[in-house]
């Protein structure tokens, strides 16, 4: 069977730069992937083709969730590590042309001081504290309300091994196996503690040193990924996954591990006061 591709293109121009950059990926849209099965709408595509950056893929892993579709993404940024790099779309025509790797979608209730609850998910990252220079002791307990460990910062980060790589770059935590089951655990910010991992089970975050207001953030400090005045938030083993391909030929694992050493070059070199875990 031959695979069915729909396009997803940012369109939102922003500056000239990034219009230049999308007028010459709709040149090569029309020039070359008429060679392929193009569709009109996502529902018919076997694989969504996702052609930006890591962060767009991230927003349409987002956007169509619920059509349980494969995403191939094609880079046009410049750190990229959940996209194939290709100067010409030659797309795979079979499932049997893709390395297809599961990620999970990690679904959270957040309940705030008023009494709101709040059904929310994160593919990358949940983010607890938010404001810098307010101190939290977060207590981790898991459902059989056996306390996991107390972390003392402003900003606690929870990530899934998607975004390990990103906390890799930056020293934070160690690069984590795309298959593992596990999540990540550190401080965005001060590095007292350092990191540990968190089996996929019902846990429970809560601070016992209060300070009001603080904010949960799913996904990044986007106003719309943040909840206010938050008393606890309990993150639930993953129950879907979203399906990333990539190219038989495109290393992904290598890519990761290249990047997260230049990265960690580049902290001994020029941040030699930095933590490095």
């Amino acid at each position: 069977m031959t695979l069915k591709y729909h396009l997803l293109l940012d369109q939102d121009y922003g500056n000239q730069e990034k219009k230049t950059k999308l007028d010459g990926i709709n040149t090569i849209v029309k020039d070359n992937l008429a060679k392929i099965l193009l569709v009109e709408s996502p529902e018919e595509a076997d694989i969504l083709l996702v052609w930006w950056g890591d962060g767009f893929m991230i927003e349409m892993i987002k956007k169509y969730k619920d059509l349980d579709k494969i995403y191939f993404g094609i880079n046009a940024g410049t750190v990229w590590f959940i996209l194939n790099h290709m100067n010409t779309p030659d797309l795979p025509k079979t499932l049997e042309g893709l390395n297809i790797i599961d990620v999970p979608i990690i679904n959270t209730k957040t309940t705030t001081h008023d009494n709101g609850v709040h059904d929310n998910f994160f593919i990358n990252d949940l983010l607890i504290g938010v404001y810098w220079g307010n101190f939290h002791c977060f207590e981790l307990t898991s459902k059989t309300q056996w306390k996991l460990i107390d972390i003392f910062c402003s900003e606690a980060l929870i990530n899934t091994p998607l975004w390990s790589t990103w906390q890799a770059l930056n020293g934070d935590l160690p690069l984590m196996d795309m298959k593992s089951k596990l999540l990540g655990v550190t401080c965005a910010r001060p590095k007292w503690f350092k990191w540990g991992y968190l089996k996929p089970e019902e846990i429970t975050i809560t601070d016992t040193r209060w300070r009001d207001p603080r904010k949960v953030a799913h996904d990044g400090k986007n106003p719309d990924n943040m909840i206010d005045n938050v008393k606890e938030v309990t993150i639930y083993p993953p129950e879907r996954y979203a399906k990333i391909a990539f190219k038989h030929d495109e290393d992904y694992h290598d890519r990761r591990i290249l990047l997260a050493q230049e990265s960690l070059w580049n902290v001994i070199l020029w941040k030699n006061w930095w933590v490095i875990n």
